[in-house]
């Protein structure tokens, strides 16, 4: 049997453990649900996009980071390098020792020039 309500003919209202279902009472319901997902919906994809951009920013610095990290592994590897070590030795005035003796003490190892 159907119901005549605000002039239109409607389902019967539904009965169910004391509280009244009606269309417009389930209209509600379903509308404050699509509004709350609505919000939570829109602060996810907030959320989501400044992770983004955070995660855009940080992968930036990350290469920055490797191109410096490499620019320094060169120059270590320049200062290394025997004919830098060569260089620096002559600017300072070393010279090499051809006949060397080694001397052992209590203390530790000598070494000495012999000419």
């Amino acid at each position: 049997m159907t119901e005549r309500i605000a002039g239109v003919y409607c389902a019967p209202i539904i009965k169910k453990a004391g509280i009244r279902l009606n269309i417009k009472n389930i209209n509600c319901a379903l509308l404050f649900s699509i509004i709350v997902l609505g919000v939570f919906y829109v602060i996810n994809i907030n959320d989501v996009m400044v992770k983004g951009f955070v995660l855009q920013d940080l992968k930036k610095q990350s290469a920055s980071l490797k191109e410096d990290e490499a620019s320094l592994n060169a120059e270590i590897s320049y200062l290394k390098s025997y004919n830098n070590l060569a260089d620096r030795v002559k600017k300072l005035g070393m010279v090499s020792a051809d006949n060397v003796e080694y001397l052992k003490v209590d203390g530790g190892t000598l070494a000495l020039l012999k000419q």
